[in-house]
């Protein structure tokens, strides 16, 4: 079993004039809940708007209820201003779906607003 970075990964990152455009890779067995993606930055005012995801599927949740999940990569779109710097931390969850069934934790991956630089390896 994979641990909860790589089992997520953050594969590609670029600066456009619509904002941070960040994809990520979800490895075969793994589920990504978009509605446990929550985008933060440390500078005031970075955020141009509500960060774009797109449709997921569809689950049960194993709760009597359902849930809208990643099962391959994705690209979102979180806008930000001219005047951002630094990073925006994007926090993620999701669960291992064979056994052992393992959902982790919440954890945060940091993406500079700039985009990623040149030779970037998210295997590093």
């Amino acid at each position: 079993m994979l641990d909860a970075r790589e089992a997520f990964r953050l594969i590609d990152a670029s600066r456009t004039e619509a904002g941070l455009v960040i994809t990520w890779d979800v490895a075969p067995g793994y589920a990504l809940y978009r509605d446990r993606i929550r985008v933060a930055t440390p500078t005031p005012g970075a955020l141009a708007g509500v960060p774009f995801l797109p449709a997921g599927t569809m689950a049960a949740d194993g709760l009597g209820g359902s849930a809208e999940e990643y099962l391959e990569p994705f690209t979102m779109l979180i806008p930000v201003t001219d005047a951002a710097y630094g990073h925006v931390s994007v926090r993620l969850q999701g669960c291992h779906m064979r056994e052992p069934l393992v959902c982790f934790p919440p954890f945060s991956v940091d993406v500079p607003v700039e985009g990623l630089p040149g030779g970037f390896s998210p295997r590093r």
